[in-house]
């Protein structure tokens, strides 16, 4: 995304341009740290380790450990079938439903956000935070709507 970076820095100039990046990277780790405290929910962030800001979720159905589905899924590729399934059809249903109006829901799927040990690709919600305008508490925001459309998709699931 070599062109955006560059608009960003000719529009913005250096101090602007790393204002935004850093601003970037520190909404990045507060959401992270917003989907972490809500693992009961389903919630695992595949991209733990500082990977740019983008944020990839998968999720589970309730009852599941996350961390450790995630974990299984890496090498065990009927598990990474069956919870893709899962993913796949929660961000049909969370597109379909909860991406207009004011309370929207604004994120993206990647079909191979990563891939596993075993080669294939893993399927993930993608966040992408790079909205000079997000705040702290807009990151929680985002954070409570997904948990409340996660809650809604499984209990009609």
């Amino acid at each position: 995304n070599i062109l955006a970076t560059w608009t960003s820095f000719k529009a913005l100039g250096r101090e602007g341009h790393q204002a935004l990046v850093g601003h970037t990277v520190e909404i990045s780790e507060h959401l992270k740290a917003c989907i972490n405290a809500c693992k009961q929910y389903g919630f695992c962030i595949a991209n733990q380790e500082p990977f740019g800001c983008d944020i990839f979720l998968r999720c589970y159905p309730p009852g599941i450990d996350p961390d450790a589905t995630y974990r299984m899924e890496l090498n065990d590729d009927d598990s990474l079938r069956n919870y893709t399934d899962y993913n796949n059809k929660f961000a049909k249903w969370l597109i379909a439903n909860k991406s207009q109006g004011d309370e929207g829901i604004a994120l993206s799927k990647s079909s191979a956000a990563f891939y596993t040990n075993t080669g294939k690709p893993m399927v993930a919600l993608r966040i992408y935070p790079l909205n000079p305008y997000i705040t702290a508490e807009s990151a929680q925001i985002l954070v409570d709507r997904l948990v409340k459309a996660k809650t809604e998709f499984d209990s009609i699931r």
